[in-house]
């Protein structure tokens, strides 16, 4: 970036800075002044955000000079050096919009990005705006900064998303991004009880456990939202919910990947099987007067220590994922009613060597050998590791049985807005 588009653009900043500290606007100010900053260390985030900035700042100086001068008139003030002075301004803003857009035009999947940046940013702000109490958490606390958090949140979105288009780079960072989703899940959880009630959602405390996703609403008879928003996510990303999405799974894999040394024993599906009869069957028991609520409360707190242990020790210890893979019965439903979407991960068995890399890196036991190459089971939850990983490209992504042009793109949107969203909304 020259000197002069980068002198003009940062100017403008400044400019847009000043009238909303001017206007007390203090959420856009601080959105304005991390664009400065980025743009000042000339970072690739702000390439893609600085037009969008910068033609609402176009457009804001547009409303505000229209104000001024039509005020100036009506009072019968002088008016034409303020026309002067304005045009100025709404001209140096469109020439930083022309600079910014030449820089615009240079990035690699800049619609893509900027796509992911809107998705992310808007939702966030329509689901502030419509909601009845402050829904993101900076709009809690001092100075309501619910906007420039959701500014923030979407410029991670877009970083995130960049990333993802490699899928390499989507196999290394994945882990991490969802391991930071579950930690910052349970950070606000612990803020919430012993800190301040604000950073619960709405301060009616439940278990975090993802079981209770399909127990909680069998017992009250009511009570679908985190049911609704569930089944949601199976619609648009299949059972990725499992490798991306669950505030617990996070965890888990963390665990699992600390191990170096991890068991060639397969993990047997069966506790899982039980858990979710039992699920069911408690939920049942304690709606229609069986099991006092009471017992219930002790089975459930029992069910929440069972997995802790298995995510904190178990996990670790066999180097595997014994909590999503041996326990949790929301995971067998994920990866069943998952299916509803068309998405599917497939082995070409023409290009398949039977090298096995798919096989030793998936830790959902999702591969299995036939004959003398390997097949995607039932079990698979999109994690993408096989995808990214395997060195002949056999691995394909496919809806309903073909693999389509520009798939993994659109697939990798879906996940890393929802990704967003809930990293800045999940709460109890």
């Amino acid at each position: 970036m020259g000197f002069l588009n980068k002198g003009t653009i940062l100017f403008s900043l400044l400019l847009g800075m000043a009238h909303f500290f001017r206007m007390g606007e203090l959420n856009f100010v601080l959105i304005f002044f991390f664009l400065l900053i980025l743009t000042i260390f000339n970072l690739r985030l702000s390439k893609i955000i600085l037009p969008l900035a910068l033609i609402f700042l176009f457009f804001t100086w547009i409303e505000v000079s229209y104000t001024l001068i039509s005020f100036r008139i009506q009072a019968h003030m002088p008016w034409f050096r303020l026309v002067f002075i304005m045009f100025l301004v709404v001209l140096f803003t469109f020439l930083a919009l022309v600079f910014s857009w030449k820089n615009f035009e240079k990035v690699k999947d800049r619609f893509f990005l900027l796509f992911i940046f809107l998705v992310v940013f808007g939702l966030l702000n329509f689901l502030r705006l419509k909601s009845s109490f402050p829904l993101l958490l900076f709009g809690r606390f001092v100075f309501k900064l619910g906007i420039f958090q959701a500014f923030l949140l979407a410029l991670y979105g877009v970083y995130v998303g960049e990333r993802f288009l490699r899928p390499k780079e989507q196999y290394r960072l994945r882990p991490k991004i969802w391991a930071l989703f579950s930690l910052v899940f349970f950070f606000q959880l612990g803020l919430g009880l012993w800190v301040d009630g604000r950073f619960l959602l709405t301060g009616k405390l439940h278990f975090p456990i993802p079981a209770l996703i399909i127990g909680g609403p069998l017992y009250r008879g009511g009570g679908f939202f985190m049911l609704g928003l569930f089944l949601s996510t199976l619609l648009l990303v299949g059972p990725a919910w499992c490798s991306h999405l669950c505030y617990v799974g996070g965890l888990d894999n963390w665990g699992a990947n600390l191990q170096k040394r991890k068991s060639k024993a397969p993990l047997s599906r069966k506790g899982a099987w039980i858990n979710l009869a039992l699920v069911v069957l408690l939920a049942l028991m304690g709606r229609y007067g069986v099991l006092e609520g009471q017992v219930l409360f002790f089975l459930v707190s029992i069910f929440g220590l069972v997995s802790l242990f298995f995510i904190v020790f178990w996990s670790y210890q066999k180097g595997k994922m014994t909590h999503c893979l041996g326990f949790c019965p929301l995971g067998l439903v994920s990866v069943f009613l998952g299916k509803v979407n068309p998405l599917r991960l497939r082995i070409n068995l023409e290009k398949c060597t039977g090298c096995g890399i798919c096989q030793a890196k998936c830790l959902y036991q999702a591969i299995e050998k036939w004959e003398d190459k390997f097949k995607i089971n039932h079990y698979c939850t999109n994690c993408l590791a096989c995808f990214a990983l395997c060195p002949h490209r056999a691995v394909e992504l496919t809806f309903g049985s073909k693999p389509k042009k520009g798939l993994y793109k659109g697939y990798i949107f879906i996940l890393v807005s929802l990704h967003t969203l809930f990293l800045g909304l999940a709460r109890i």
